[in-house]
């Protein structure tokens, strides 16, 4: 296999949330259209990567979106990974494709078809721990941001207390300190209503049980990241 990557890298492992069965609610074109949207915006962001020095490869399939990111340089791997889940979490609310996930960092062995290592086994524990609509770091990018004295980082990622499932067996114990990554209230692009802080509260009222809490969940974060942008 001439694609064989054995590298140290960045993994992301993303699902969108109520995807399943999707089609029985919505048009299937119109949940493909959607779907296909995400892809074109994280096309980009592997082109810009590319730019820099990284190598961003992805995989999509059903609700699920594996990416790796591999390149020399640590840190701007990291804050090229925040910026790609930025655009593609921001990109995905309008259409009513809601991620949350994780970023890890490890050993990554590579293949056109399959992804191993140490990086995606830690990914695949926590992804589905949180509980709202975005992504944070697990224990292995947590303590390399612990390290990091770069301010330019800061832009993708901020500590914050991660809402994460009160359903025990899902695993709610954060022996860690939670790290997010930022989301930015302007959606890139041509919508109409382009902002997350005027998308998600009719989601809030609109749902009720878990399903607000999720939403509530997000909105608070979004608050939380647009004050520190104002340096309140």
């Amino acid at each position: 296999m001439s694609s064989f990557q054995d590298k140290e890298g960045v993994v992301i492992l993303l699902d969108s949330l109520g995807t399943k069965g999707i089609w029985k609610s919505r048009n299937p074109e119109e949940v493909l259209v959607s779907w296909q949207g995400v892809i074109d915006s994280t096309n980009v962001d592997v082109l810009a990567c590319r730019d820099n020095g990284i190598d961003l490869k992805f995989n999509a399939f059903s609700d699920t979106m594996i990416i790796t990111l591999t390149g020399d340089d640590k840190e701007k791997i990291l804050e090229e990974a925040g910026t790609t889940l930025n655009s593609i979490i921001s990109v995905g609310i309008p259409h009513g494709i809601n991620f949350r996930g994780c970023i890890s960092m490890g050993k990554i062995y590579r293949s056109e078809i399959m992804v191993l290592g140490d990086a995606i086994d830690e990914a695949a524990e926590y992804y589905e721990k949180s509980n709202w609509v975005g992504a944070f770091a697990t224990p292995s990018v947590s303590n390399c941001l612990d390290s990091i004295s770069s301010t330019s980082i800061w832009n993708s990622f901020t500590k914050y207390d991660v809402p994460f499932h009160d359903d025990k067996s899902k695993g709610t114990e954060k022996p860690f300190p939670t790290w997010a990554v930022i989301l930015t209230d302007r959606i890139a692009g041509n919508l109409e209503n382009n902002h997350l802080s005027t998308i998600i509260p009719p989601r809030i009222t609109a749902s009720s049980g878990s399903i607000a809490k999720k939403w509530q969940n997000t909105l608070d974060f979004l608050n939380h990241t647009e004050k520190l942008k104002k340096g309140l």
